[in-house]
């Protein structure tokens, strides 16, 4: 053994340190591995048909650092015609007077019916760390996420210790979104109609945010099943608010979420008043009880048995949502329909309310019957508050209004 020390000034050349020594001072703060809080930590992600792509990052191995300053796309040599095989891509380093170089590059792997990452070089002046391995099927013509294992941040490849930051894990995001793909694809074809729809209620109570939980494959499903599925995927739909008639009140729902496209509301029920007649719902957007509402509704009367048209413009009341029987003693007569306010949340154009409802309450009067109406709120301004409004009546106890947001 010897010791050895530096730095000192050298007099004629009496002092001399090699790259190694130099080398050595950052080797007692930092172990070998790839640095996790730099660019993508050398994340190897799926490229262009038969290659793969080397995020940015930066490691240090055997008294050496590398950098990878961009994207770096490898190829993954022609497949087997047959058979399968598994290629792992490695951080090589090389002190061999000759080369002197680190390199990222393939090492291709033996082609067998169960196949084996290759073995790696480790030598006195080669070393190879696998970044990942590669999935290599027979005539395969491209390489997706799923076919790629990572193997940074194992004990063959470690994540440089005591640098206390947490690595961003987007990039592993991807091939946990088709490991999902490749496992439903196998899930298909052992789901019958019934098991579908458990699916499909478990999938409904995830967070529909996170692509994971919406993404269905549904090629190979009973027709049935696949519609529930592609509803679960496609039709993102969500009960925010449910107001239940207390004879009293009127809804007053305050902090809409932003989260959404539309919004549907869906009501039943009939009002307080004692006496004959009906009594028109209004939504008010915002609290906005100014002059910014306009009407253009059309009614089949089951009086006159005709249609009429009726327009109110501009009022204060807010978007028309058809009307509720009042309350007769004895009479079970109830008004039901939906209102539809497409875009909530976008600024560019006035908000519009659409409604088709229906009904019917003892004693004749405007509002009997079919409705269909267009409303509008003259004003850009996303909507996150929707309030109940009725000129002289609220809902009877047991009435019930319901309001969804769905894309």
């Amino acid at each position: 053994m010897t010791v050895t020390y530096g730095f000192y000034d050298s007099l004629a050349g009496d002092r001399t340190y090699n790259a190694l020594q130099f080398s050595s001072l950052l080797d007692s703060i930092i172990n070998d591995g790839v640095f996790i809080s730099i660019g993508q930590a050398l994340a190897i992600v799926d490229g262009t048909g038969l290659q793969v792509r080397a995020g940015i990052g930066r490691a240090w191995f055997d008294h050496t650092w590398t950098y990878n300053d961009a994207i770096l796309n490898l190829v993954i040599t022609e497949p087997h015609a047959v058979i399968n095989r598994i290629d792992t891509v490695v951080l090589e380093t090389n002190s061999d007077p000759g080369v002197r170089a680190n390199t990222i590059k393939v090492i291709a792997g033996t082609p067998a019916s169960s196949p084996v990452p290759p073995t790696l070089i480790h030598t006195a002046t080669i070393h190879q760390y696998p970044l990942a391995d590669v999935d290599v099927e027979a005539q395969a013509t491209e390489i997706n996420q799923s076919d790629i294992t990572n193997r940074i941040g194992t004990s063959d490849c470690p994540f440089v210790t005591g640098i206390l930051e947490s690595i961003d894990i987007d990039f592993l995001f991807a091939q946990w979104q088709d490991d999902f793909d490749t496992w439903f694809l196998y899930l298909q074809d052992q789901l019958d109609d019934n098991q579908a729809a458990n699916l499909l209620a478990e999938i409904m109570e995830h967070d529909h945010s996170n692509p994971v939980h919406t993404k269905v494959v549904t090629a190979g499903i009973t027709d049935s099943a696949v519609t529930l599925l592609k509803l679960a995927a496609t039709l993102r739909f969500e009960k925010l608010y449910e107001f239940v008639g207390d004879g009293v009140n009127l809804f007053d729902w305050q902090s809409i979420p932003q989260t959404f496209t539309h919004l549907l509301l869906i009501y039943n029920g009939m009002g307080a008043y004692l006496g004959a007649g009906t009594q028109s719902i209004y939504l008010r957007c915002n609290n906005d009880s100014t002059n910014k509402y306009n009407h253009f509704s059309w009614v089949r009367d089951t009086i006159s048995e005709r249609w009429q048209y009726g327009i109110t413009n501009p009022n204060t009341r807010g978007l028309l949502g058809g009307a509720l029987p009042t309350n007769i003693a004895g009479t079970k007569d109830s008004g039901s329909g939906f209102i539809f306010i497409p875009n909530y949340k976008g600024t560019s154009f006035y908000k519009q309310g659409i409604c088709l409802a229906f009904c019917y309450g003892a004693g004749a009067g405007y509002g009997n019957g079919i409705e269909f109406s267009t409303s509008t709120w003259n004003s850009i301004a996303a909507i996150n508050r929707l309030t109940g409004y009725m000129v002289s009546d609220v809902p009877r106890t047991g009435s019930l209004f319901s309001l969804y947001g769905f894309n």
